[in-house]
């Protein structure tokens, strides 16, 4: 679920310190933690922006040293329409037994990833996920305990964290299927993961002719507990053909995969 609508801009005035710094290529937000009240009594709290002068640049650091505490821009989200938002996903799926993720990537699209996620798991969303075993850390370490499921190919050296921080992971190879397998069981636990099956997108996932013997090769590690296959549409939104066309041969894989 796309969180994105939910941002406005606002014109500067002094603000308290921030609270966290995050890394963007070409900015650095600030974090104001505390979710704020304004006089027509909606929530919100506010990302804080500052411009990077560059890669060496100190204020991608994640302590204020040489970084102005009060940025001049900063993007207010509006956590009813989040609410709202999520409120009309729910209300598409219909079934209450369906699942659904917030989508948080990329620093919830620099909207906050602690922030959103936290309000979102409290306002409809079941699960968050992320982009990077890295994003997934961070929500552990603010103390979400949700399912958080990584969606882009990790690597394998990233897999023990993964299984560490109970992490479903995505998995298109065998090489990493195999990683987080020694990893869990190292660690004597089992690893939940999906296999992501690419049906027209062209970014990851495995062939539909593959995706039956990766799960069955999936299967057959006693570390991994296959949960589910994906895939990802190209363009849902515009191209409704192509689209049925996606989902007809996922729906091809699963029955094979089953």
């Amino acid at each position: 679920h796309d969180c994105r609508n939910a941002a406005r801009v606002q014109s500067f005035q002094p603000l308290a310190p921030y609270d966290f710094v995050c890394r963007h290529k070409h900015f650095v937000a600030f974090t104001h933690a505390p979710i704020v009240s304004s006089p027509n009594g909606q929530h919100r709290f506010r990302v804080l922006l500052q411009a990077r002068l560059g890669p060496d640049d100190p204020s991608c650091m994640r302590h204020n040293v040489g970084v102005n505490p009060y940025p001049r821009t900063w993007v207010e989200i509006d956590l009813p329409a989040l609410r709202h938002n999520l409120g009309l996903v729910r209300e598409a799926v219909g079934d209450p037994a369906v699942k659904v993720a917030l989508v948080a990537k990329a620093d919830a699209y620099g909207h906050g990833l602690v922030p959103v996620s936290r309000f979102a798991l409290q306002n409809g969303a079941d699960w968050i996920a992320v982009a990077t075993v890295q994003e997934g850390i961070a929500l552990r370490d603010a103390g979400i305990e949700a399912p958080i499921i990584v969606i882009s190919p990790i690597l394998p050296v990233e897999a023990d964290q993964a299984v560490f921080y109970r992490l479903r992971c995505v998995l298109e190879r065998i090489e990493t299927a195999e990683a987080l397998n020694d990893a869990a069981l190292e660690q004597s636990t089992r690893a939940i993961v999906h296999l992501e099956v690419d049906t027209g997108l062209a970014r990851f996932g495995c062939m539909p002719n593959e995706a039956p013997g990766l799960a069955e090769a999936v299967r057959s590690l006693p570390g991994l507990q296959l949960e589910g296959l994906c895939t990802h549409f190209a363009n849902s939104g515009r191209d409704p053909d192509r689209t049925i066309v996606q989902l007809e041969q996922f729906c091809e894989v699963i029955e094979k995969c089953r």
